[in-house]
């Protein structure tokens, strides 16, 4: 196993156990970004893996959670996403959610994000 799949079996147990109790922050930082660095390095089969881990972690948590994943992960990744035209790892629930916080940051797309 590389060190980058060890990284990410980490940050998977570590997003399973994510609840409003907890500091989220720290957590999705580091998803955030090692999802960057894989993205930079190429490599998409990780970051198509980090998006779909957030995914997860977007469609079970709570409200708190919900927003930890749209405000740190997304919000930090938006730029990233759209200069390395990586918008088609994303999966179908993390598109819709970079779309509203592009329009709450009132980043402009030219195209649309499904025509990649």
């Amino acid at each position: 196993m590389t060190t980058d799949y060890k990284v990410l079996w980490g940050l998977k147990t570590q997003l399973a156990n994510i609840s409003c109790e907890s500091n989220n922050t720290n957590c999705v930082k580091y998803l955030a970004d090692f999802t960057r660095t894989m993205i930079t390095q190429g490599k998409t089969d990780i970051a198509a893996r980090c998006f779909r881990l957030a995914e997860k972690a977007f469609i079970k948590g709570d409200k708190t959670v919900k927003s930890v994943i749209s405000t740190i992960f997304l919000y930090s990744l938006c730029i990233t996403i759209a200069t390395h035209n990586c918008e088609n790892l994303l999966p179908d629930t993390l598109k819709e959610e970079l779309r509203n916080v592009e329009k709450i940051m009132n980043i402009e797309r030219n195209e649309n994000i499904d025509e990649q």
